[in-house]
């Protein structure tokens, strides 16, 4: 049976509701986690297919295969991506960000905008709880916890996908579905019918916008109108501009920067 991760996010709900509900049938395991949770599990052969952020999938290309035109992206508009800080973006220099372990993606795209667009040398701490990111300087969420801060008194919201788009014209690609290359072969059949099984539970989504914004009020206690918002926004399947992304991403990052392990970190050469 194929090991299959999924974000434990809702922006995963229209990919996989309709197979965990068993309305689309399917014969693989589904496990839920955070993104940085299913990069690690992936590499480490504790999973067979993943979605996983695509900073980890350019990160080691050449252990990857992308499984059909999957993704999780956004268009000028994400609401699950945020930075909140205290002052004005241009202010925010010299200062400390705090940075979630969740996600490997959101992170370097933060790093890349601090550097090449918002020109600000900042520090970065990791941290753990949002309480803990809101007593700093700035601090980045991600997902569910991102979605339902929408408002912060004393801080500013910049959306991360805005940015991106203000910056490059293009949407940003934050999650792709990526297959060890081994097992690529071995069970092509298997991971066809895989990938037709997610693009069948995505077509039900769309036909049943209304129970997955349910799923997603009892998951996040959010509005039906930001949510309905926010399912509009989201991409699902890469198009050329999705693949550009990702291409413009990869070009503009720096995959030999050490990973962040102190509590304080520099920004000096994203």
């Amino acid at each position: 049976m194929l090991r299959v991760g999924v974000v434990d996010y809702s922006n995963a709900l229209p990919l996989v509701y309709a197979l965990e509900a068993g309305i689309i049938p399917h014969s693989v395991e589904l496990v839920h986690a955070v993104p940085a949770e299913l990069n690690r599990r992936l590499y480490m052969n504790e999973l067979d297919v993943a979605f996983v952020s695509t900073f980890e999938y350019l990160r080691h290309r050449e252990n990857y295969d992308l499984l059909s035109n999957l993704c999780i992206a956004a268009y000028e508009h994400v609401y699950s991506v945020c930075l909140y800080s205290r002052c004005r973006l241009r202010d925010l220099d010299g200062k400390t960000i705090g940075i979630t372990r969740q996600s490997a993606s959101s992170v370097a795209l933060l790093k890349l905008l601090c550097k090449r667009h918002w020109k600000i040398q900042v520090q970065f701490k990791w941290i753990d709880t949002e309480e803990e990111g809101f007593s700093l300087d700035a601090c980045l969420l991600i997902g569910d916890q991102s979605l339902v801060h929408q408002e912060v008194d004393g801080f500013y919201r910049i959306d991360l996908a805005n940015a991106w788009t203000y910056a490059t014209g293009l949407p940003f690609t934050f999650a792709v579905f990526a297959i060890r290359k081994p097992l690529h072969k071995e069970k092509q059949d298997e991971l066809e019918d895989l990938a037709h099984s997610f693009h069948q539970s995505l077509e039900w989504a769309r036909n049943h916008k209304d129970v997955i914004i349910e799923k997603a009020i009892a998951k996040t206690n959010v509005s039906q109108s930001l949510l309905t918002k926010y399912y509009q926004t989201l991409l699902y399947t890469m198009g050329a501009q999705e693949r550009e992304a990702i291409e413009l991403f990869s070009e503009l990052s720096d995959f030999e920067e050490p990973p962040i392990t102190e509590s304080r970190h520099v920004c000096t050469h994203i």
